[in-house]
């Protein structure tokens, strides 16, 4: 959490390799791949466990899906 809070673009570069990879296989479920890649699993509790991370990461989804 505190690299994400001292580097944003960090925080910025986790969110869009998700992003990437659940946008190149559409049918992807997310329960199976929560279970199973653990780096998702610890970027998405961050997120929830951290308001400040939220607040970051929601301005970041509303720009990303903005341009895509």
């Amino acid at each position: 959490l505190l690299v994400w809070y001292l580097d944003p673009l960090t925080l910025k570069h986790d969110i869009s390799t998700i992003l990437s990879e659940s946008l190149t296989r559409p049918f992807l479920c997310l329960k199976k791949e929560m279970h199973e890649r653990m780096r998702w699993r610890s970027i998405v509790l961050s997120m929830v466990l951290s308001p400040t991370m939220f607040i970051e990461a929601r301005a970041l989804l509303h720009n990303w899906f903005l341009v895509t």
